[in-house]
């Protein structure tokens, strides 16, 4: 059951070690921040199942085999990703704009790749359901820095969007994630660009009921 949760949000897991681990001046790999996002998931995931079972006492001694388990899945999804990331790096940038467009087009949204001159900053436009969602597509082999926050950012004002993103097959920069949470900007893995458009189309289905 608990190893089932694992499994269930092992990209997302793989996702979060990535962005939460760091090299420090001196070159060591700092993370505490990932650790404490392990902690959390076993307290918010695992642990209500646990509890629905009436196993949650069980929990204290089998706390180290659980972290063991995610490190273990999230270094599995780690090589199954490296090995066809080449797939993605195949593509040039703005054969990757149309790639995460068609991603949109697969889930109903009327997405668009905007010309290469002239976008202010929109690489994808996509509608549904009367909201426009902004992307910034970057196709890079380093974190994605402030630069591209400010370019969606400065797109969703010029198009009046009602949503903004940045999607990238490379993590982000802790500054760009600090931005991006000031200005309510999403920065998403293409993996999950259709998770997050998804829980769009439901927020905003709701809100016309």
């Amino acid at each position: 059951m608990a190893i089932n949760e694992i499994k269930r949000h092992r990209k997302i897991l793989t996702l979060k070690r990535e962005q939460l681990c760091y090299k420090d001046d001196y070159g060591s790999i700092i993370e505490d921040r990932w650790f404490k996002e392990i902690q959390r998931f076993i307290k918010t995931r695992i642990r209500p199942r646990l509890t629905k079972k009436n196993l949650v006492d069980l929990l204290p001694s089998i706390k180290k085999q659980l972290v063991k388990h995610i490190h273990i899945i999230v270094e599995q999804t780690n090589l199954e990703k490296k090995q066809n990331v080449n797939n993605i790096n195949y593509l040039k940038p703005l054969e990757y704009e149309a790639f995460c467009a068609n991603l949109l087009q697969q889930i109903g949204w009327d997405a668009k790749v905007t010309n290469a001159s002239g976008d202010q900053g929109a690489d994808v436009i996509a509608y549904k359901n009367n909201k426009t969602l902004i992307l910034q597509c970057k196709l890079y082999t380093k974190p994605v820095g402030n630069k591209a926050v400010q370019e969606v950012l400065s797109a969703k004002e010029f198009y009046h969007a009602d949503y903004a993103a940045v999607v990238s097959n490379a993590s982000y920069t802790v500054s760009a994630r600090q931005l991006a949470s000031s200005v309510q900007v999403a920065l998403l893995h293409h993996e999950l660009l259709q998770q997050f458009a998804k829980k769009l189309s439901l927020k905003t289905k709701s809100k016309s009921i």
